[in-house]
């Protein structure tokens, strides 16, 4: 094999994250090239991810390029996968991961007050809010990173939920004002790393990542 194809989503985020994979495999003398998609997620980034209804939005589409030879790794965010593999693939590794933390842009949370509007489009981190903080308005928010960050400074919003290890990969961490992390948030998943159960090229590198048992921090 003359290069490993990592596919990816097209989004900003996604291709960061896939670009720090190509790093880390060229320390190890791989070459590799990006083959970045759209997902159904992506192209409906307008509907909100209960209304798509269906598990892997931002996953399938990857998962296909590696079925249908067309990639020869996969590269989620392991929070998109679905709760099951695909015949035909197995999910080789978790690379070392980042804070793991959720952050809030705009106010932080022991500023926000009673019914204060927090924008999120994760269920998990609408739970959470809503336990510690049950006086607030959780509204729903669907887009990539710029977008969440506009809605941060729109005057219906005092705040939006992202996650900490987004911010240190866009090199944002230290700009948004007011970032703070809601203690005792239950983390999201980490980055994940899928092929195809015929390839035993990633076996044979993925001394470069934690193995796929290792999904803490």
């Amino acid at each position: 094999m003359s290069e490993l194809r990592l596919a990816t989503r097209r989004s900003p985020l996604a291709l960061v994250q896939a670009s720090s994979v190509q790093r880390r495999l060229s320390e190890f003398g791989v070459t590799c090239v990006l083959v970045p998609l759209e997902t159904r997620g992506d192209h409906h980034a307008q509907v909100s991810l209960d209304q798509l209804g269906a598990q892997g939005v931002f996953a399938v589409e990857v998962q296909l390029a590696v079925l249908n030879g067309d990639a020869d790794v996969a590269i989620h965010s392991a929070k998109d996968l679905p709760s099951t593999t695909p015949d035909g693939l197995s999910l080789t590794c978790v690379p070392e991961r980042l804070d793991a933390a959720d952050v809030l842009i705009g106010r932080s949370l022991a500023g926000l007050g009673p019914g204060a509007t927090v924008a999120t489009g994760s269920p998990r981190r609408r739970a959470l809010l809503l336990e510690r903080r049950p006086d607030l308005r959780v509204v729903g928010l669907r887009g990539n990173m710029a977008t969440r960050f506009a809605a941060a400074g729109q005057s219906d919003v005092d705040a939006v939920v992202v996650a900490a290890a987004a911010l240190e990969r866009l090199g944002r961490m230290t700009s948004p004002p007011n970032a703070s992390t809601p203690s005792g948030s239950c983390p999201r998943s980490a980055k994940a790393l899928s092929r195809s159960r015929s390839e035993t090229t990633m076996t044979r590198r993925s001394s470069c990542c934690r193995r796929s048992t290792s999904l803490t921090p």
